[in-house]
């Protein structure tokens, strides 16, 4: 955790239902910059939809507890950060645009019994355990990591194959019973 990066006390931060929110440069968060490419794109460069790429990661984190006392902290992160097709092995600016609400607990049994749901349908929101230092960085980070696909890849056709042309008859798929054909006729 570099200095001017926001803490808080998450309990406190709850309690009196603050909300922060910043503006964070990719190159900021270290584990994240391990797994994406160089981001070619400089400030200013727009993708294929005409959004800006500016590199900045915008986030914001509210506190929040429930009338039956539950807490919460909801993180909203927006970020385009250019990854690597798999298709066509070109970069493409991803958009990411999350907003996750984290159920905070004050114990580890509490912690732990969310892992004792088997029913994915069943499930809450993720939880966090409740800490007096919580870098906000961090959470921010994470939420970007699981935000990101596991294999990254254009929505549509990739722009390498889109200008190929494809030879007459290519899209037709052999018949299996071609061969059967060919020994009948002998």
């Amino acid at each position: 955790m570099k200095p001017g990066h926001p803490v808080i006390d998450v309990l406190d931060f709850i309690s009196r239902g603050a909300e922060q929110s910043g503006e964070t440069p990719l190159s900021a968060f270290s584990r994240i910059g391990d797994l994406l490419p160089a981001q070619v794109l400089p400030s200013g460069d727009t993708n294929e939809a005409g959004a800006v790429v500016d590199g900045l990661v915008r986030w914001s984190v509210r506190g929040e507890r429930t009338q039956h006392g539950i807490r919460y902290l909801h993180l909203e992160v927006s970020a385009r950060p250019t990854l690597i097709c798999q298709r066509c092995m070109q970069p493409f600016v991803y958009e990411v645009d999350s907003a996750v609400p984290l159920e905070v607990v004050t114990n580890q049994a509490s912690l732990d019994d969310d892992a004792d749901v088997d029913d994915p349908d069943m499930e809450g929101p993720d939880r966090i355990l409740a800490q007096a230092s919580q870098s906000v960085l961090e959470l921010v980070e994470d939420e970007l990591i699981l935000s990101l696909p596991y294999i990254p890849r254009h929505d549509y056709a990739c722009v390498q194959y889109d200008n190929q042309e494809t030879p007459e008859g290519a899209d037709e798929k052999p018949s299996p019973f071609a061969a059967l054909a060919a020994l009948k006729k002998q």
